[in-house]
């Protein structure tokens, strides 16, 4: 169990087109790959703190630790107190029976549905669907990401604001919200 030094980072141009966090996760994904790619860590290996992480991408660490969350539900990290942040075979996802994130998703499909937004409609914001769902806007953000991911919603930036906008058909999330249920 080797510790990684951020100086490997240094190959990585960090991108920030959208939020910090998509950033700081677009980082952890690519710096990961990097690593396994060119033999500069194994599965198991420790990456770089969190603060040495954000100290790096010029962010907070509490930015860097829901990105790391989020690559942790994707099977890319896992984490232990003590020790640190260890590259993932990228096989097991979290073993958290749900995070806020993924009940973020299913809260996010569910308001979709029961409010029968329709297909290439605009939905809201990050800060009405957080204030709508009772939770942070960190963790809608990133359950909004992994929506988009999914093809679900779809980000258009029009005059530096941001929308949201439904990408599939009303009965499309429903079998998809099916799906999650039985999961």
């Amino acid at each position: 169990m080797a510790k990684i030094s951020i100086s490997h980072a240094k190959k990585i141009e960090p991108k920030f087109s959208s939020s910090k966090e998509e950033g700081a996760l677009s980082f952890l994904i690519e710096f990961r790959s990097m690593l396994l790619r060119e033999g500069l860590a194994k599965i198991g290996d420790i990456i770089p703190s969190k603060k040495e992480i954000a100290h790096y991408l010029n962010i907070s660490t509490g930015t860097v630790q829901n990105a790391v969350k989020y690559a942790e539900d994707m099977g890319l990290f896992t984490s232990k107190q003590c020790i640190g942040t260890m590259i993932s075979d990228g096989k097991d996802k979290s073993l958290k029976m749900v995070s806020k994130k993924d009940k973020a998703l299913y809260e996010i499909k569910k308001y979709l549905i029961d409010h029968k937004y329709e297909k290439n409609e605009i939905i809201p914001g990050y800060g009405m669907l957080a204030d709508e769902l009772r939770t942070s806007q960190n963790t809608i953000r990133l359950a909004v990401f992994e929506l988009i991911h999914d093809g679900i919603l779809k980000k258009e930036i029009h005059k530096k604001n941001t929308l949201l906008i439904l990408n599939l058909a009303f009965n499309e999330i429903e079998l998809s919200q099916g799906e999650e249920i039985k999961n």
